[in-house]
């Protein structure tokens, strides 16, 4: 996927490299990238100072009515995990806290570090908001 990513970025923005992005323009490019390949839009967020999110209305894994009791698009977790780590650099993980399967109104995914996300997953876990695990 980074790949193809990187095949059709100079197309959108005329840049070659993503590390010579403009930061500002991340979500917008991460969106129309997505939507080109029919994922669906994201946009870019931040929760906290340890936690970017990944929001989505129009994912294409999600199955919107199927009544999930989880958030469930685990090959777009997956995935953006690989994604948002060669973009970044770095090693990082991906949780998936909203899910329209599960009847929420997006699918949220959040991007950290493994470490960070391990200790949003033990708060979901043990009933916590993910929103609190991250802001404390």
């Amino acid at each position: 996927m980074f790949a193809c990513f990187r095949r059709w970025l100079p197309g959108f923005t005329g840049v070659r490299d993503p590390a010579d992005l403009d930061a500002a323009a991340l979500g917008e490019v991460l969106s129309e990238f997505f939507k080109a390949l029919g994922w669906g839009s994201l946009a870019l967020g931040q929760l906290g100072t340890a936690g970017i999110t990944l929001d989505s209305n129009d994912w294409a894994e999600s199955e919107p009515g199927s009544g999930a009791e989880q958030p469930c698009c685990y090959i777009s977790a997956g995935m953006l995990a690989s994604f948002m780590g060669k973009l970044a650099g770095n090693h990082v993980a991906v949780l998936e806290v909203e899910c329209r399967s599960r009847n929420d109104a997006r699918c949220r995914f959040l991007v950290g570090a493994p470490e960070t996300l391990q200790v949003v997953y033990d708060a979901i876990s043990s009933g916590k908001d993910y929103r609190a695990a991250l802001l404390e």
